[in-house]
């Protein structure tokens, strides 16, 4: 969906996301074209995910993880403001596309949501003000100590894996 929505319908990084380190300084507001669109799109999604955990086949590190490539990256996918920009510069001779990365089974795994379950019904968050919450992870990951949160996360995941392996065992042997 982000390579349909934002990428290839022309999101333009370049602008929106150039007040990074990385970015152009121009302090003329006339020039100025950033705004965080794809972090709001991010952030809408990750509340979702805190309404539906279960629903969705990646965990919001991912959201972090593209996040933080949307704005410095050493991945082509997030650069520039359009298709022709990109052909124009070889992006795609001279990078590796953040896809490609992501799917390879090294670091695919990492993303994965072990609680994952498919659900075909319509998805409809409560947007009532109780129900937003602040994406700590993000917004705050650097004032917290998140390793022993991590370390608890991934123990759970390896026992749900587990679990997983051990009901397929069993759907097998009773076949």
């Amino acid at each position: 969906m982000i390579e349909r929505e934002f990428v290839q319908a022309g999101h333009p990084f370049a602008s929106r996301c150039s007040h990074s380190v990385y970015g152009r300084s121009s302090h003329s507001s006339r020039d100025r074209a950033e705004s965080p669109t794809f972090l709001l799109f991010l952030d809408c999604l990750w509340q979702v995910m805190q309404q539906y955990q279960n629903s969705f086949e990646f965990v919001p590190a991912l959201l972090t993880f593209l996040f933080d490539h949307a704005y410095a990256s050493e991945f082509g996918t997030f650069l520039y403001n359009c298709e022709k920009e990109k052909k124009e510069n070889n992006v795609k001779q001279k990078t590796v596309s953040i896809w490609s990365y992501l799917n390879h089974p090294d670091i695919l795994y990492r993303y994965i949501n072990p609680y994952y379950q498919p659900n075909n019904e319509v998805l409809w968050p409560s947007v009532a003000p109780q129900s937003i919450l602040l994406w700590e992870r993000l917004y705050c990951r650097w004032l917290v100590d998140w390793s022993k949160i991590e370390k608890a996360e991934a123990k759970a995941a390896e026992l749900k894996s587990e679990e997983n392996r051990l009901i397929n065992r069993i759907s097998k042997i009773r076949r």
